[in-house]
C-alpha cells in the first residue's frame, strides 16, 4: 500500500517557502522530510523550522528521513493534489519524479526540538486588515538593506512602529504596546508571507521564535543584538524633526508636481529637486541639474518660513515619503531651514517620515 501526501494543505505554505529558500545553495535550498512523524523541516542561513504535513502511511512502514530540494518538491505541491512515495521517489497519476533525495546519518540533530519556552512573547495579527502588520509593511520599505547595518530591520519602540535607513526615518504609533521589538528584516519579510491570521513572536537567550496558533510552524532564528533605532519619544531625537513650522499642502498637488519633473531629472546627474517657501500661499519646486524649471503649488505656508531660502530633496525620497504618510488628502511638511530633515506627515495621523535633505 503508497504512502500518501495531502498537498492541498502545504500550497498554502508556498509563498513563504519562495521567500526564505536560498537558490543556488545545495545545503539551504533542501528540505528534511521526515514523513514518519509528519514534519517537514528547513534551515537556511537565517533561520531552521518545521512544518507538519499531513501523511497516510497504508500497511507499510515510512521510508528513513531524507534531505531533497525543497524547490523542486513545492513545484510538485502546486502541481498535484497528492503525492504518493516509492521510498524517496515521487509519483503521481502521469508521471515519477526522482528529485535527487539523499540521507545523512545524525542529520535530525541539527534541527530545534522547540522544546524549551523563551521568555519574552507578543502576538501579531496578520493580513491587511491589522494595524500593526501593515505599519510593519510599510517600516520594512524603509529599513536599511544593508545586513551589517544595525537598521536592517523593523522595530517596535517605546508604543511605536519604526523603519529607517538613516535618509528616511518612518514613526506611526501604536494604539497600544507593552514592549519593545527589533525584527530582522528578513524574519519579518518572511512571516508577511504566512497564510495564518496571527502568529506568536517570542525572544530571548538570543533567540527568536515564530509560531502558528495551532503548531503547525515553527521557526527559531538568531536574534540580531546588534539591531537598534532610535527612540521616537526621546526629546533631543525628535528636536531633530519636530519642526514647528510647517506647510500643508494637498497630497495629489504634491505627488503630481514630482513626478511632473519626472523627464527633466532624467538625465540630472543627482535626481534631486529644490523645495522652497517664496511666500504664505505657496511651495515652490526647481530643478536646476542641466535645465532649469520652475513650477509652484497652492500651500498653507507658516510666515515664519517664507522667504528665498531653500533645501534639496531626492525626488525619488519625497514620493516615497508622502506615498506612505497616512491615507488624508492632506500633508503637512515641518520645515527648519537650518536643520538637516524635514518631517512629512499625515494630517490626521501621527505617522510620520523624516528625509534627510542633499547637499547644495
Amino acid at each position: 500500500m503508497p504512502i500518501i501526501l495531502d498537498a492541498m494543505p502545504l500550497r498554502r505554505y508556498s509563498r513563504f517557502y519562495s521567500s526564505i529558500v536560498e537558490e543556488g545553495d545545495p545545503t539551504h535550498e533542501s528540505i528534511f522530510l521526515d514523513l514518519k512523524k509528519g514534519l517537514m523541516k528547513f534551515m537556511t542561513s537565517r533561520m531552521a523550522g518545521q512544518l507538519s504535513i499531513s501523511v497516510k502511511v497504508e500497511g507499510e512502514d515510512a521510508p528513513e528521513p531524507f534531505f531533497i530540494s525543497g524547490s523542486r518538491f513545492f513545484a510538485l505541491v502546486n502541481a498535484y493534489a497528492e503525492l504518493r512515495f516509492e521510498d524517496t521517489v515521487l509519483v503521481t497519476d502521469d508521471g515519477r519524479f526522482d528529485l535527487g533525495a539523499f540521507r545523512q546519518p545524525g542529520a535530525e540533530d541539527g534541527f530545534p526540538t522547540f522544546k524549551e519556552g523563551l521568555p519574552h512573547s507578543l502576538n501579531i495579527a496578520l493580513g491587511s486588515n491589522s494595524p500593526l502588520a501593515s505599519a510593519f509593511m510599510t517600516a520594512s520599505a524603509f529599513a536599511n538593506k544593508d545586513r551589517e547595518s544595525p537598521h536592517f530591520g523593523v522595530f517596535i519602540k517605546s508604543g511605536h512602529v519604526l523603519g529607517t535607513d538613516r535618509i528616511l526615518f518612518f514613526d506611526t504609533p501604536l494604539e497600544s504596546s507593552s514592549t519593545d521589538l527589533d525584527l530582522p528584516l528578513p524574519i519579518w519579510l518572511a512571516i508577511s508571507t504566512l497564510p495564518e491570521e496571527n502568529v506568536k513572536v517570542s525572544w530571548g537567550d538570543n533567540r527568536l521564535r515564530i509560531e502558528t496558533p495551532d503548531g503547525n510552524l515553527k521557526i527559531n532564528a538568531a536574534k540580531n543584538e546588534s539591531l537598534d533605532a532610535p527612540d521616537p519619544t526621546d526629546p533631543d531625537f525628535r528636536s531633530v524633526f519636530d519642526h514647528p513650522f510647517t506647510a500643508e499642502v494637498s497630497r495629489k498637488a504634491l505627488i503630481d508636481v514630482l513626478s511632473f519633473f519626472d523627464p527633466f531629472l532624467k538625465y540630472a546627474p543627482h535626481g534631486r529637486i529644490k523645495l522652497g517657501t517664496p511666500s504664505e500661499t505657496e511651495l515652490s519646486f526647481e530643478v536646476i541639474d542641466g535645465v532649469n524649471a520652475v513650477r509652484r503649488i497652492p500651500a498653507v505656508v507658516s510666515p515664519e518660513l517664507v522667504g528665498d531660502r531653500t533645501l534639496w530633496f531626492s525626488t525619488k525620497n519625497l514620493i516615497r515619503a508622502i506615498s506612505n504618510v497616512g491615507k488624508s488628502e492632506r500633508i503637512i511638511i515641518g520645515i527648519d531651514y537650518d536643520a538637516v530633515p524635514i518631517d512629512v506627515r499625515d494630517a490626521d495621523s501621527d505617522t510620520h517620515v523624516v528625509v534627510s535633505s542633499m547637499e547644495e
